[in-house]
């Protein structure tokens, strides 16, 4: 009988000792984080292939770290695409077909040289 009461008092000191800590927030959840710091703490929890899988427009997003999936397709030759609000810049074969080199320059706010 005192065996199991000793037993009991233990595991519920453990059970409340437990319950009473709280896991810090990871730093790359932490917005008052300057960027480049969440930025090298979110690189640095990413095994090689949830890397890989970020590069690719069907990836299923990495539950354990909170990143979402998001879709969309992204070449990168006019800008970045997105279901958000996104700028899309002229294609390289819109720019090439203008046979005006000032002309590009003015739409991709290249000064002139």
């Amino acid at each position: 009988m005192r065996y199991r009461l000793l037993t009991l008092s233990l595991l519920a000191y453990c059970g409340f000792a437990a319950a009473g800590q709280t896991t810090p927030t990871p730093v790359y959840l932490n917005p008052s984080k300057p960027q480049e710091q969440r930025i090298a703490d979110l690189i640095g929890r990413l095994t090689l292939e949830e890397k890989a899988a970020q590069l690719n427009h069907l990836n299923t997003g990495i539950p354990r770290l909170n990143i979402p999936m998001w879709g969309g397709w992204n070449q990168t030759l006019h800008g970045v695409w997105s279901k958000e609000p996104t700028t899309l810049f002229p294609a390289p074969i819109a720019m090439g077909a203008t046979w005006d080199p000032e002309q590009i320059g003015r739409a991709s706010c290249r000064e002139r040289v």
